[in-house]
Protein backbone atom coordinates (compact mmCIF):
# COMPACT_ATOMS: atom_id res chain seq x y z
CA UNK A 1 0.00 0.00 0.00
CA UNK A 2 2.03 2.98 -1.68
CA UNK A 3 1.93 6.10 0.22
CA UNK A 4 3.44 8.96 -2.17
CA UNK A 5 7.24 8.99 -1.84
CA UNK A 6 7.76 8.77 2.12
CA UNK A 7 6.51 5.47 2.59
CA UNK A 8 5.00 1.83 1.70
CA UNK A 9 2.61 -0.49 3.72
CA UNK A 10 3.16 -3.95 4.06
CA UNK A 11 1.06 -6.63 5.16
CA UNK A 12 0.89 -10.14 5.77
CA UNK A 13 -2.50 -11.99 6.58
CA UNK A 14 -1.16 -11.50 10.54
CA UNK A 15 1.41 -8.12 10.20
CA UNK A 16 1.46 -5.25 9.20
CA UNK A 17 4.58 -3.02 8.67
CA UNK A 18 5.60 0.67 7.41
CA UNK A 19 9.20 0.78 5.10
CA UNK A 20 10.07 4.31 5.33
CA UNK A 21 12.73 5.93 2.75
CA UNK A 22 14.67 3.86 -0.21
CA UNK A 23 15.66 0.32 1.23
CA UNK A 24 18.58 0.53 -0.59
CA UNK A 25 19.70 3.25 1.00
CA UNK A 26 18.73 3.54 4.62
CA UNK A 27 15.28 3.13 4.37
CA UNK A 28 13.81 1.28 7.44
CA UNK A 29 11.47 -1.13 7.64
CA UNK A 30 9.32 -0.93 11.23
CA UNK A 31 6.30 -3.10 12.91
CA UNK A 32 3.21 -1.46 12.85
CA UNK A 33 1.27 -4.67 14.66
CA UNK A 34 1.89 -8.58 15.14
CA UNK A 35 -1.17 -9.13 15.32
CA UNK A 36 -3.12 -7.30 12.38
CA UNK A 37 -2.68 -7.94 8.63
CA UNK A 38 -4.83 -7.91 5.93
CA UNK A 39 -7.03 -10.81 4.48
CA UNK A 40 -6.58 -10.16 0.75
CA UNK A 41 -4.52 -7.79 -1.30
CA UNK A 42 -6.71 -5.72 -2.24
CA UNK A 43 -9.15 -5.60 1.10
CA UNK A 44 -7.79 -1.77 1.33
CA UNK A 45 -8.12 1.97 0.52
CA UNK A 46 -6.97 5.19 0.87
CA UNK A 47 -8.69 7.52 3.17
CA UNK A 48 -6.86 11.05 2.53
CA UNK A 49 -3.66 10.26 4.08
CA UNK A 50 -4.41 7.14 6.09
CA UNK A 51 -5.51 3.49 4.95
CA UNK A 52 -8.58 1.42 5.74
CA UNK A 53 -8.14 -2.64 5.13
CA UNK A 54 -10.22 -6.00 6.10
CA UNK A 55 -8.55 -8.08 9.28
CA UNK A 56 -9.32 -10.85 10.06
CA UNK A 57 -10.15 -9.12 13.30
CA UNK A 58 -12.40 -6.64 11.65
CA UNK A 59 -11.83 -2.99 9.99
CA UNK A 60 -9.20 -1.12 10.64
CA UNK A 61 -7.67 2.36 9.73
CA UNK A 62 -4.25 3.21 10.24
CA UNK A 63 -1.59 6.26 8.74
CA UNK A 64 -0.24 5.73 5.71
CA UNK A 65 2.94 6.39 7.56
CA UNK A 66 1.62 3.79 10.46
CA UNK A 67 0.76 5.75 13.16
CA UNK A 68 -2.37 5.65 14.98
CA UNK A 69 -3.75 1.90 13.40
CA UNK A 70 -7.44 1.97 14.76
CA UNK A 71 -10.30 -0.93 15.04
CA UNK A 72 -13.39 0.79 13.28
CA UNK A 73 -15.40 -1.82 13.30
CA UNK A 74 -14.93 -3.51 16.95
CA UNK A 75 -17.41 -6.45 17.28
CA UNK A 76 -19.82 -4.72 14.77
CA UNK A 77 -18.28 -6.59 11.56
CA UNK A 78 -21.14 -8.24 9.20
CA UNK A 79 -21.26 -11.98 9.24
CA UNK A 80 -20.64 -12.23 5.18
CA UNK A 81 -16.91 -10.65 5.80
CA UNK A 82 -15.67 -12.66 9.37
CA UNK A 83 -13.58 -15.59 8.55
CA UNK A 84 -13.30 -14.84 4.81
CA UNK A 85 -11.94 -18.06 2.66
CA UNK A 86 -9.15 -15.90 0.46
CA UNK A 87 -9.26 -18.79 -1.81
CA UNK A 88 -12.88 -18.72 -2.83
CA UNK A 89 -13.34 -14.82 -2.31
CA UNK A 90 -11.95 -11.66 -3.36
CA UNK A 91 -12.51 -8.89 -0.91
CA UNK A 92 -12.53 -5.39 -2.50
CA UNK A 93 -12.64 -1.90 -1.04
CA UNK A 94 -13.19 1.80 -2.37
CA UNK A 95 -13.85 5.50 -0.45
CA UNK A 96 -16.92 7.52 -1.51
CA UNK A 97 -15.62 10.88 -1.11
CA UNK A 98 -19.29 12.84 -1.39
CA UNK A 99 -20.39 10.49 1.10
CA UNK A 100 -17.55 9.84 3.18
CA UNK A 101 -17.76 6.23 3.43
CA UNK A 102 -16.33 3.04 2.81
CA UNK A 103 -17.52 0.40 0.75
CA UNK A 104 -16.59 -3.39 1.09
CA UNK A 105 -17.33 -6.07 -1.59
CA UNK A 106 -16.81 -9.86 -1.51
CA UNK A 107 -17.05 -11.48 -4.66
CA UNK A 108 -16.96 -15.09 -5.74
CA UNK A 109 -13.12 -15.99 -7.66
Amino acid sequence: MPHRDASLLVATSHGLWVLRGDPADSGTLQWVSRDVGIVSAHAWTKVGDSVAFLSWNGLYLVGAGGEGLKDLSGDRLPEELSDIDPLNYTVMMGYRHSEDGIDLYRDWE
